[in-house]
């Protein structure tokens, strides 16, 4: 026969972890979307670098040859 109270332990050890579990697996997540997002701005940012640098190229290509 199995002892309820050591059932309702065990049970009680069960959804601990799962609580564990969840918040680390959350926290995990957050972490990830936070790195994603960055690594998403950084490259944003290097695109828009990028593109300013060719409009500026082109503005200039262009005063020189108006000239």
């Amino acid at each position: 026969m199995i002892d309820l109270l050591d059932f309702i332990r065990k049970l009680n050890w069960a959804f601990f972890i799962k609580e564990k579990l969840v918040v680390s697996f959350s926290l995990l997540q957050s972490i990830f979307i936070e790195k994603f997002i960055h690594k998403c701005m950084s490259i944003f940012s290097m695109i828009q670098y990028k593109c300013k640098n060719d409009n500026l190229n082109v503005l200039i290509n262009s005063e020189i040859k108006g000239c």
